[in-house]
């Protein structure tokens, strides 16, 4: 008994290949590691900033 019998002569699973075979380019990032990190620390700064000073009160 085959697959194809059981769902009534249509193929369980299609085979389907793209028309162009070249790999899919990455997408670039909008921002660079750099700029990511100088917002990482300036805000990570800010919190601790304003976390002491909620604190010192």
């Amino acid at each position: 008994m085959a697959a194809g019998n059981l769902l009534g002569d249509t193929p369980a699973m299609q085979n389907v290949q793209p028309d162009n075979m070249n790999s899919m380019p990455l997408r670039q990032s909008s921002h660079s590691v750099g700029t990511i990190v100088i917002r990482f620390v300036g805000l990570l700064t800010l919190a601790v900033v304003a976390m002491t000073l909620i604190w010192s009160r």
